[in-house]
């Protein structure tokens, strides 16, 4: 039985903060759509057709507009954390609007929320540059797919939160147990444009935080390797 009371597999509750995404949007849900119960989104005030294209999946339980005038991911991924616990999960997972997971997912995604051990789940980033068929492996992006891991998939326990950090506090806190890292991996579409990433490097440099956000244009040393599939 799961958390709710409910018999059968573990209830699953995907969360997500989204600003103009409709470039992305129909692929994240639908990916989605095959792996979670149900789909929560904060919209940070979008100009595009991301909400409209949002409301057309089954998925999406509960969608909440809040335009404002800054810039505040830690506030906004402790509001979608919300929104998820609301609807009651076993397990929570937090993506961005233009991450997928591998085509894989449906067959792996099962056993990981199954796992009696596990507390939390942590995969390995692909950040997919000048197209969807090349990632990038020098520098920063490199240490993205040999070692870093993105704690994205957890169950929804009582202490749980993301930190109040202005930009990049995607580590979720307080989760209690045993850490377990996935072969499954995320692609990251965000830097697939030359002008996403343009966009994304102009946004975080008005932060004024003292981070070097140059790696987000820069191609000194430029490395790509071509992305494969893999079977189960």
């Amino acid at each position: 039985m799961n958390r709710d009371g409910r018999t059968g597999r573990p209830h699953v509750t995907a969360g997500i903060r989204v600003k103009d995404g409709e470039r992305h949007a129909a692929e994240c849900l639908s990916s989605l759509g095959e792996l979670v119960d149900e789909i929560v989104l904060l919209d940070d005030g979008s100009t595009d057709r991301t909400v409209e294209i949002c409301r057309q999946f089954p998925k999406v339980t509960r969608l909440l507009s809040w335009p404002k005038n800054f810039f505040h991911e830690g506030l906004d991924r402790n509001a979608v954390l919300a929104m998820a616990k609301d609807t009651r999960p076993d397990w929570i997972l937090c993506l961005d609007i233009d991450e997928v997971f591998e085509g894989r997912a449906g067959e792996v995604f099962p056993e990981l929320v199954s796992d009696p051990e596990a507390a939390i789940w942590g995969f390995r980033m692909y950040h997919f540059w000048r197209g969807r068929t090349h990632y990038r492996v020098d520098s920063k992006w490199g240490e993205e797919t040999r070692g870093r891991v993105h704690l994205r998939l957890f169950r929804n326990q009582p202490g749980i939160y993301f930190p109040l950090q202005q930009a990049h506090g995607a580590a979720i806190m307080g989760v209690e147990g045993r850490m377990s890292v996935s072969d499954l991996r995320i692609k990251h579409f965000g830097y697939s444009d030359p002008e996403e990433a343009r966009f994304k490097y102009e946004r975080y440099m008005t932060l004024q935080d003292g981070h070097d956000y140059s790696h987000l244009v820069d191609e000194t040393g430029l490395q790509l390797e071509e992305w494969v599939e893999r079977d189960v």
